[in-house]
């Protein structure tokens, strides 16, 4: 039994169920794992896996001496990497990194002040080029990205989100709701799924908006008449009924901030029978979804669309695309990098 050790910045906030999900995983394969967070989450989730909050990187350094990982694992190229580092260094064990959207997608104003910032105080590419580091899990527009910034090409491992495929499958009909949902943040643009609501009233359009700027969103939706209902956000064990009773998942984004990456719940509404739009903020939009849901240029697109059911040729290529991408299947991509000799 491989003994897996997280380091990660907080455990678990409820828009990061992807971490909770690829835990559970792990130890549905037989792999032991301690999960230490740096911080407490801003949203947190209930149900959870037994974690430590330890902030000092003396504390840290103890409880992993005394742990003694095989592995070293963290999600994103961000805050806790270079003390991920430092104790896969003083442990002298690998470490391995999943990446995902927000730590490679960045506007250019704010790359070249991250750029900056990261010159001064962490070289990044020195950590993830270092023998210790086994490998990075990017999505495969980002390989691009970590290579141009130097990083080695056979240091990125090109892998889909990933989703939990058993949990969400559901072959039966949908309800009628039209879904949106995510951490309540300008780059989400809720603005364009209140707009789109307010031209067609016949549709119950309803948002789970996950804390952060919450508050501002509501009072947007109270100043254009209430043209949706925002929900409280759910536990992860309770999106599948969400989901369940929604003919279609409208996912948005700002224009003008579109750091958007490769939404998961897509493919869990997919899992669910539920149609997916997602918006056209980038090329890679479509080698994402393919043609197991919609892309649209603007919002004005989906008025005559998600007022009809979901195709059914387009809903089964849909559960097929999720079966595709179920973490059961991907996870060795993880797993084989563990495998490695260093």
């Amino acid at each position: 039994m491989q003994k897996v050790l997280y380091i990660i910045g907080t455990y678990y906030q409820l828009s990061e169920s992807y971490i909770h999900v690829e835990m559970n995983t792990l130890i549905e394969k037989g792999f032991e794992v301690k999960i230490i967070a740096l911080r407490k989450p801003d949203c947190p989730a209930k149900n959870h896996l037994p974690y430590q909050i330890i902030s000092d990187e003396k504390e840290i350094i103890e409880y992993a001496k005394e742990y003694q990982p095989d592995i070293i694992h963290t999600h994103w190229i961000f805050y806790q990497l270079p003390l991920v580092y430092r104790v896969a260094k003083a442990l002298d064990v690998g470490f391995t990194i999943r990446s995902h959207s927000f730590d490679i997608l960045w506007k250019k104003s704010s790359l070249k002040q991250k750029i900056r910032r990261l010159k001064k105080n962490v070289n990044f590419k020195k950590i993830i080029n270092d023998p210790l580091c086994r490998g990075v899990l990017a999505f495969p527009f980002a390989k691009k990205i970590l290579v141009d910034s130097g990083i080695k090409a056979e240091k990125v491992i090109e892998s889909f989100p990933v989703v939990d495929f058993e949990k969400f499958h559901d072959e039966t009909d949908n309800g009628e709701d039209i879904l949106n949902m995510g951490a309540a943040i300008k780059k989400k643009g809720f603005e364009n799924f209140m707009n789109l609501a307010k031209k067609l009233p016949d549709l119950k359009f309803k948002l789970y908006a996950i804390g952060y700027n919450k508050k501002e969103y509501e009072k947007l939706n109270k100043k254009l008449g209430m043209p949706i209902s925002i929900e409280d956000s759910v536990e992860l064990d309770e999106m599948p009924a969400i989901y369940k009773k929604s003919a279609w998942l409208v996912y948005t984004a700002h224009k003008k901030n579109a750091q958007v990456g490769w939404p998961l719940c897509a493919l869990e509404a997919m899992a669910s029978g539920t149609g997916v739009c997602l918006p056209n903020i980038r090329a890679d939009m479509k080698d994402y979804i393919g043609d197991a849901g919609i892309i649209y240029s603007d919002i004005e697109e989906l008025k005559d669309i998600i007022t009809k059911p979901v195709p059914q040729e387009m809903r089964q290529k849909g559960l097929e695309r999720a079966k595709q991408y179920d973490i059961r299947n991907q996870i060795h991509l993880l797993t084989d990098l563990w495998r490695q000799k260093p």
